[in-house]
């Protein structure tokens, strides 16, 4: 079974990871595998790399 990243649809293997932990996308969204409500995007935790580049290369 294969999860999706709600933010930019990169496809995970479920069965690779444990129910209730989090999963880091490569897009930097937080995905957290709820047995209860399913699978639960962490939007608070959820950063651009395309701002973190640009913050890294400006150092502010």
């Amino acid at each position: 079974m294969a999860i999706i990243c709600p933010k930019c649809k990169h496809q995970y293997d479920v069965t690779l990871f444990q129910f209730g932990s989090v999963v880091e996308c490569d897009c930097g969204a937080r995905i957290k595998l709820d047995p209860r409500k399913g699978i639960v995007l962490e939007r608070q935790n959820i950063r651009n790399k395309e701002e973190d580049s640009e913050q890294s290369r400006t150092g502010k």
